[in-house]
């Protein structure tokens, strides 16, 4: 699921928000929790229509019909404010995927599990048609298909039947390929238009496309409304679609006729052929979603992975338009940065001018032999009760003028350093554009993977930056993991996806049912910390879950001496791998990163004003040291390597793994987890720069600046680091 950012709510009405689920049209949804621990879908209204008096109006009459609306396979409304600031609707929160991730992933359907759906989705429209309601726009996207069945969601425009005429003249209210014809034309719309709506997601369903084809709304339309749809050789049990898509509405079943037809389809499958029970029969005994339909048209691998690589094409198209979009305001940026510059530099010379012109000749004084004075005694290291603090340190670096160095035979080195003070520059090999805010890359082979906020997952070539695949994780900015060929990744449906790395083709998924930490993979097995649920073991090789460990605030673990330490809001707590039994736990606030390993060492931040890096014993809990952070600036995770742990915020820090004594110190520090690799250390920043500092001293090796956006925890593969930014861009760097 998607994070938090600044500007969204942590609190709606009575509904304590989790996370963003995504956004739509009318404006963003997120996770809710009640005062109970209930699961709520919160829609919160967009300012702009917010102020809009006759959206206000419609809503609020939207609400009061969507109240109305219940019945075992919709999502029932719990709660609304049509009146707030801004206005928001509850309903049930649905964990589970949409009908449209569940198609592009697997592939369409057959007949059985297309008529258990039609049976499903035709109940929840006779609910929804049964106290005078029009859904109006439904649609694949708004099917979630959750354990037990599908669930029809969004009355977000749907209107009583009474007050279709709401909407004003010209205004089209619903989703290309997927409206009736009376939507179109602006004639009466009725419950048949729902009908319609329902055969078209039950032709994507069957056959993996729309029934009206691909291209612009435009195009889709009009062959809704002149066009038959193409459907191909559907099966005899599923010729109610080609009805419930006649362009007449009066030709096209109703929902009460709809579900006798289903329900004697579906009958003529089982055993003893009772209508009666059949079709609850068949929703309670489908997997949802169901596997894909078998043949080669539908069932096999390469079918999946060429619905994919169509996808993907369609994708790229769009994001190279938006890349080309980035790239010409980043150049217009840099022009007016360079012309701002020259301004300047011209002013100064001209000044400097001046003040020579102006100024009278002084003799100059013969020269004087220095004063001889004292060398200052060596500076030993701190003793643990005298460790120097990061805003302390900070404080006295920043007061010298350059470099301050005392040094030799294990003694306290700190380093301030101008922000000129960078090394040698740096250009990239290659950069692209996909767009949108990227997660932090992973690296293996010859592959780079990383998320997109569009909920999708990337795979480039490491040598060039060429897209090898896309695969749709269900919103988010997912960041991957990457282990035994197989690329694990959380999507914004809250369900965990392996998909192949080599062709992007997904292997397994499984439903976490909430919002998920990078995954850690050690000896075959997946770890995944989920908000609110714990800990999970899952095998990577067929998803089979091993055992569940409740912990609040759970960040991604890290193995180390054989067990598996996860940061959490009691503390540190290390479970054994087989069974998730607890061995210890080391009692402390609220974990604020997620942990690094090295040497038999356990390390991980705490947030607040008393923020404390810990190092923990891996094999006891007992805490080895702890070091005073600046608990005014946010902290990044440490990274610990070689008997080294490097923590950002106000400053880069480099501790010692087994006595906790400071290397060096580095101003400024990292925006994002640093990275190590062949004796440097990698800062990223929020400036777009990535600077290599010596691992031994911290002093700058060479520095690379991207655009003007933050960049993300780096990747390295021993030749290149890889760095995603915020605004859309991947970089491969040359480390030497």
């Amino acid at each position: 699921m998607e994070d938090l950012e600044a500007g969204d709510p942590r609190r709606v009405g009575r509904y304590r928000i989790v996370s963003r689920l995504g956004s739509g049209g009318m404006g963003r949804v997120y996770l809710g929790r009640s005062p109970s621990g209930r699961g709520v879908a919160v829609k919160v209204v967009r300012p702009e229509l917010a102020d809009d008096a006759d959206f206000r109006r419609r809503f609020a009459r939207e609400v009061s019909a969507a109240r109305r609306v219940t019945g075992f396979f919709t999502a029932a409304v719990v709660d609304a404010d049509p009146d707030g600031s801004p206005p928001w609707l509850a309903t049930a929160f649905v964990p589970g995927r949409s009908l449209e991730a569940a198609i592009r992933a697997g592939g369409p359907w057959g007949e059985r599990p297309v008529l258990a759906l039609a049976a499903g989705l035709a109940e929840a429209l006779e609910a929804i048609h049964g106290v005078g309601v029009i859904h109006r726009d439904l649609k694949p996207s708004n099917v979630l298909l959750a354990e037990d069945g599908p669930r029809v969601i969004d009355f977000g425009i749907s209107v009583a039947a009474e007050a279709s005429v709401l909407t004003r003249t010209g205004m089209i209210v619903g989703t290309p390929g997927f409206m009736s014809p009376e939507q179109l034309t602006g004639k009466p719309v009725g419950p048949a238009s729902d009908v319609f709506s329902l055969g078209a997601v039950l032709g994507y369903t069957a056959t993996g496309a729309n029934p009206f084809g691909t291209g612009s709304a435009h195009a889709l339309n009009f062959r809704a409304v002149y066009e038959e749809p193409e459907l191909g050789d559907l099966p005899p049990g599923l010729a109610v679609i080609r009805r419930c898509l006649a362009k007449d509405p009066d030709q096209r079943p109703a929902v009460g006729e709809l579900l006798d037809q289903l329900a004697a389809a579906i009958a003529e499958g089982d055993a003893d052929g009772d209508e009666r029970t059949a079709v609850l029969r068949a929703v309670r005994e489908s997997t949802w979603p169901p596997a894909a339909a078998p043949g080669p048209a539908h069932g096999t691998a390469s079918a999946r992975a060429e619905q994919q690589r169509l996808l993907a094409s369609a994708l790229r198209a769009l994001l190279r338009h938006r890349a080309a979009v980035q790239e010409q305001r980043r150049v217009a940026a840099a022009e007016l940065r360079s012309l701002s510059a020259r301004r300047a530099a011209a002013a100064e010379v001209a000044a400097t001018a001046a003040e020579v012109a102006a100024a009278a000749p002084a003799p100059v004084p013969a020269p004087q032999p220095p004063p001889q004075r004292p060398r200052p005694p060596r500076r030993q290291p701190p003793t643990p009760t005298q460790r120097p603090t990061r805003r302390g340190a900070l404080r006295t670096l920043l007061g010298a003028a350059s470099v301050v160095a005392i040094g030799g035979g294990g003694a306290l080195a700190w380093r301030a350093f101008a922000p000129e003070d960078s090394g040698e520059t740096r250009a990239a090999r290659w950069d692209i554009a996909p767009g949108g805010a990227l997660s932090p890359p992973a690296v293996a082979g010859e592959t780079v993977y990383f998320g997109d906020e569009g909920g999708f997952l990337h795979a480039v070539n490491a040598a060039s930056g060429e897209e090898r695949w896309t695969f749709p994780t269900g919103g988010g900015v997912a960041e991957p993991v990457v282990a035994g060929g197989v690329v694990l990744v959380a999507g914004g449906n809250g369900i965990l996806y392996a998909v192949d790395a080599a062709s992007g083709v997904e292997r397994w998924s499984f439903p976490l049912n909430g919002e998920a930490a990078p995954a850690l993979v050690a000896g075959g097995d997946a770890y995944v910390s989920v908000r609110d649920v714990g800990v999970l073991a899952l095998g990577t090789e067929s998803a089979r879950e091993r055992w569940t460990v409740p912990a609040g605030g759970a960040m991604t673990p890290v193995a180390a001496v054989g067990l598996i330490h996860v940061p959490t809001s009691d503390g540190l707590v290390a479970l054994h791998p087989a069974t998730g039994e607890r061995r210890w736990t080391f009692a402390s606030t609220a974990a604020a990163t997620p942990a690094a390993a090295t040497g038999g060492v356990v390390c991980y931040a705490t947030a607040g004003p008393d923020a404390l890096l810990y190092a923990v014993d891996a094999s006891t809990g007992e805490e080895r040291w702890s070091f005073r952070l600046d608990g005014d600036t946010a902290v990044s995770a440490p990274v610990a390597v070689d008997g080294a742990v490097y923590v950002g915020g106000a400053a880069l820090c480099a501790l010692d793994a087994a006595t906790g004594d400071v290397r060096w110190e580095r101003s400024p520090g990292a925006a994002a987890s640093p990275a190590a690799v062949d004796g440097a250390v990698l800062v990223p920043d929020a400036e777009g720069r990535l600077r290599a500092l010596d691992a031994e001293d911290g002093g700058p090796l060479w520095s690379f600046t991207g655009g003007d956006a933050p960049l993300r925890r780096p990747a390295t593969d021993g030749g290149t680091a890889y760095a995603t930014s915020e605004d859309g861009r991947v970089y491969g760097v040359p480390l030497a």
